[in-house]
């Protein structure tokens, strides 16, 4: 599969996915389990509207799902991908009014569980707001 199929499958899957799509969240960046969404700086979405900073819930919902979408992009094709273990250890709060990035990557998978890890930015992307790691659970396609 060439990496611009992965990218339109991750950009579809947030398309279907109401949450992700209100959350304004989009995929940037896919390849083999591998993925980069973005989520825009939304007051509706911010935590404190007069420091403009976004809410820890929408930050932590961008991580799950470019997590969940690593595995659907990881080359054995799993589908439903559920959450199992989800570990945030938030780091610093955004930079106001920023659009937040995570990059995560499925970097092992061993049965029916997969291994992921992401890092949330800002425009300070060497100064992680959040890291990540996690496991979920799939089924492959028969």
């Amino acid at each position: 599969m060439k990496s611009l199929d992965r990218l339109t499958i991750a950009r579809k899957f947030i398309l279907q996915t109401p949450f992700a799509e209100s959350l304004r969240m989009q995929a940037e960046v896919a390849a083999e389990g591998m993925v980069v969404i973005s989520m825009a700086y939304d007051k509706n979405l911010a935590d404190d509207i007069v420091n403009g900073l976004l809410h820890g819930g929408a930050i932590a919902a961008l991580i799950d799902m470019s997590a969940g979408l690593s595995f659907l992009l990881h080359p054995t094709n799993p589908v439903d991908v559920a959450t199992l273990d989800l570990r945030i250890d938030t780091l610093r709060p955004p930079m106001p009014r920023q659009k937040v990035t995570a990059t995560a990557e499925c970097y092992h998978v061993a049965g029916s569980v997969g291994f992921v890890r992401v890092s949330a930015t800002d425009q300070d992307i060497n100064n992680p707001i959040a890291t990540a790691a996690g496991t979920f659970s799939f089924r492959l396609i028969d």
